[in-house]
């Protein structure tokens, strides 16, 4: 009976306490009971007596399913008979172990005064299983009238079509037409589930579970070899299911079953949970996080137990797609001589439950019963003992340990594995039927890859195990593989050999010890490589391509292109089509074995080339150099320019215009790794440069032209120009602002002006002037001059 964890500490330390005293009152009552209607049962001296059942049965019914009832260790003293009675919805299956023959009936009456009548079912042994398809209220009748002493009823099961329904290995199995028990210890179970569709519905469900709730369990019983007598305790691996909010979590429990009163002290008990109380027993409990599901789903539990002389502990574990996960380690402090998981048939456990093992679904937790409304799943369960693997060869649809159960469910066998589906139960024993078959082949692998194992399963019943043994001049190598279902299988082993030819055999042999094998040969290929050709600098926006070339390995080859980890493309070639910056570019080659292998490198994309056109205007006459200024793109770069019709290569045009005006240059530009841009602009070619300078001199008191104003006038030309004046031959000014008066000297005056633009354009323009004296002031100022002498002589002869 699976439980969640409730309550905090102290209340639960109060509760028991009180509960412990209570446990044991009510066995001293029990006991009381129990040896009173024992001596009374006795003391019978009629050849058939009815068995009163007051106050014992149910004493020794435990946490049984809702549609199970369980009894154990009934005594039937010979000539003695005990009836049961029981109701049947849709069918039950009857199961009772004894340890001499008995006389077993299914009667529609209670039988009167030794008189069985309306009789429907009946057969005699020690062990005894029938299956009863009729509804309605019957009576199980144990009849002690065979064998000469008393009869001791071990086990009975009278299960319900409302069981946990699944697989079990209750310890029972045919032998001709007999049943016979057996027993059966390991240390490690294993329970497997495909699960292709679930749903299911509760009205009314217990406390800590949902309306939609449903669980697959994994339970075991665990023998604990004690110094004073045997132990035994019950370990749960649960995948607890919400079908509606499609999400799972896994949970354990560890229940006593040592007796109907034994107790799970909490201070004995170390692991990720803790311990409840649930009616007068405990039980330890720890649960995982909730998981999201989609269908199909695949999911495994396991549990495996250890032990010291002090204590033993029981190891939980779940698979689903992530991995394998240890979510608790269970250890009870016991001392004790070893612990293992038991299976028997002989007896119940000391608190009156079945030694089986279960794989099976039923209600959520807290001993609901729940309504399947569909249901399709595959399940496998085998054990470990030692370094050995088996399969329960006869299993039961249904558990008899956990109370959890389930509705309209059937189990049966299906090519090896056993299918749970929607249905009525019609079988107590089922059992896989058919053989053993595989088949197997390989022919080529790689090296220091692994080997692509192919193999088919079907008939027998898993785990299937598949041994690989591989020979060469350097020796043998085994290798194992495990699959729990029939199917199409393809393994790889990863046995890094090296590249040569190998001989193999592979055995599978199934959980029941059937077996099959092959021999072959094997070529092992050198492992494959990769190279990529292509540009590791470009510019943005060129369109590269990039190739790949495999080698060796075992073609044919996929190929799959990454740049910068994403997925851009397949096959052996790609174009590619970058902006700028640095990318990571990785072609994966995968072989058709499966080994991939892989080449990367860096490409750098530059920003596209930019072109800068240096411009110099022109004017005719005047070669001026017209260049150009590249940056950013990948160097060396083509040039070229087209100046009316005429083709010029280089960074640098000569441009030597032959008449002014204005003219379209064209420039194309060429990176290095193919970038291409054509550019036009336009120059403008001027006049040559003419300087003109008129002049008009002007006279001064004693001298005719004595100076000369300038007025200069230029035309055509580039840019700023620069005068140089020149007198007689000596430059009397350099400057940009000529000057506009000169004073001539007496004589002649060569007046040379030099006009000169920013391309070394000259223009020149001279003149001459003549500067003389003027002799009539000097005849006045001699005549005035000659006068004044002669007044003054003149005056003083008076």
């Amino acid at each position: 009976m699976l439980k969640t964890g409730e309550c905090n500490k102290e209340t639960l330390l109060n509760v028991i306490v009180f509960f412990h005293l209570m446990k044991r009152i009510f066995i001293m009552i029990f006991l009381f009971l129990f040896f009173t209607s024992s001596a009374n049962l006795l003391g019978f001296s009629e050849p058939m007596h009815d068995v009163s059942q007051s106050g014992i049965d149910s004493m020794y019914q435990a946490n049984q399913p809702k549609g199970t009832v369980f009894y154990s260790g009934i005594t039937l003293p010979q000539g003695y008979y005990d009836d049961f009675q029981f109701n049947s919805t849709n069918g039950v299956s009857i199961m009772l172990i004894s340890n001499s023959t008995v006389y077993v009936m299914i009667s529609s009456q209670l039988p009167s005064s030794g008189n069985f009548n309306d009789v429907i079912l009946h057969q005699q042994g020690r062990i005894v299983t029938e299956r009863l398809n009729e509804t309605g209220e019957f009576y199980l009748i144990v009849y002690n009238n065979v064998s000469s002493g008393t009869a001791l009823i071990s086990n009975l099961y009278i299960v319900g079509q409302k069981a946990p329904t699944g697989i079990a290995d209750i310890g029972v199995q045919p032998q001709g037409n007999s049943l016979v028990p057996f027993i059966q210890n390991f240390t490690e179970a294993f329970g497997y589930v495909k699960l292709y569709s679930i749903s299911a519905f509760n009205a009314t469900p217990p406390n800590g579970t949902s309306r939609y709730g449903a669980s697959l369990q994994l339970n075991t019983v665990i023998q604990v070899n004690t110094p004073s007598g045997s132990q035994q305790y019950w370990a749960q691996d649960v995948i607890g299911f919400n079908t509606r909010e499609q999400t799972y979590y896994v949970e354990d429990n560890v229940w006593n079953f040592t007796s109907i009163s034994s107790e799970l002290n909490n201070n004995l008990i170390r692991g990720e949970g803790s311990v409840y109380l649930d009616g007068l027993q405990e039980y330890y409990a720890f649960g995982t996080s909730t998981y999201n599901y989609s269908l199909p789903l695949s999911l495994g539990l396991m549990d495996y137990v250890t032990s010291n002389s002090t204590s033993f502990t029981v190891h939980f574990g779940f698979t689903n797609s992530s991995g394998t996960f240890w979510y608790d380690n269970v250890t009870v402090l016991i001392p004790n001589d070893g612990s293992y998981m038991l299976v028997s048939g002989y007896n119940a456990t000391g608190g009156g439950n079945a030694y089986d093992a279960e794989l099976v679904f039923g209600g959520e937790g807290n001993g609901e019963f729940t309504q399947y409304l569909s249901l399709n799943a595959t399940l496998d369960m085998f054990f470990l003992d030692g370094n050995h693997f088996f399969s329960p060869r006869y299993v039961t649809p249904f558990g008899l340990d956990t109370e959890e159960s389930a509705d309209d469910l059937n189990t049966y066998p299906v090519n090896g594995a056993w299918e749970v589906t929607t249905g009525k139960m019609t079988h107590i024993f089922l059992s896989q039927t058919s053989s053993l078959k595989s088949y197997f082949s390989t022919s080529i692998a790689d090296a220091n890859f692994g080997i692509p194992v192919n193999w088919i399963e079907s008939g027998g019943e898993g785990p299937y195990f598949a041994n690989l043994t591989l020979t060469s001049d350097g020796g043998s190598q085994s290798y194992l593989f495990l699959e729990p279902f029939p199917g199409n299988y393809s393994g790889i082993a990863q046995v890094n050999l090296a590249s040569g030819n190998y001989t193999y055999t592979l055995t599978v042999t199934d959980g029941l010890g059937q077996s099959s094998s092959f021999t072959g040969h094997l070529i092992v290929n050198p492992d494959p490589k990769v190279e990529v050709q292509g540009e590791n600098v470009t510019d943005a926006h060129v369109a590269v391509s990039e190739d790949a070339i495999a080698s060796l390995g075992t073609p044919p080859y996929n190929y799959t292109w990454l740049v910068n980890g994403k997925v851009v493309g397949h096959g052996t070639s790609i174009v590619l089509n970058y902006s700028e910056g640095n990318y990571n570019v990785t072609a994966i080659v995968q072989d058709s074995l499966g080994f991939v292998t892989s080449f990367s490198k860096t490409v750098n994309v530059n920003p596209d080339p930019i072109l800068n056109f240096i411009y110099q205007e022109d004017e005719v006459g005047i070669p001026v150099m017209e260049k150009v200024n590249v940056s950013e793109g990948t160097p060396p770069y083509t040039i070229s320019w087209l100046f009316q019709g005429s083709t010029f290569q280089g960074s640098v045009f000569t441009l030597n215009g032959t008449k002014a005006g204005t003219f379209e240059i064209t420039v194309k530009l060429t990176d290095s790794v193919g970038f291409t841009k054509v550019y036009n602009f336009t120059v403008n070619v001027k006049p040559h440069l003419i300087l003109s300078v008129t002049h008009q001199e002007t006279n001064s008191f004693l001298y005719t032209n004595h100076d000369a104003s300038l007025q200069y006038s230029i035309t055509g030309g580039v840019g700023n120009v620069t005068y140089y004046v020149y007198l007689n031959g000596e430059k009397i000014y350099q400057g940009s602002s000529p000057p506009t008066t000169l004073t001539l000297a007496q004589g002649e005056n060569n007046v040379t002006v030099v006009a000169v633009d920013s391309l070394g354009a000259r223009s020149v323009a001279e003149f001459t002037s003549y500067s003389s004296l003027q002799y009539l002031p000097f005849l006045i100022a001699s005549i005035i001059a000659i006068a004044i002498v002669v007044a003054v002589v003149l005056r003083r002869r008076k």
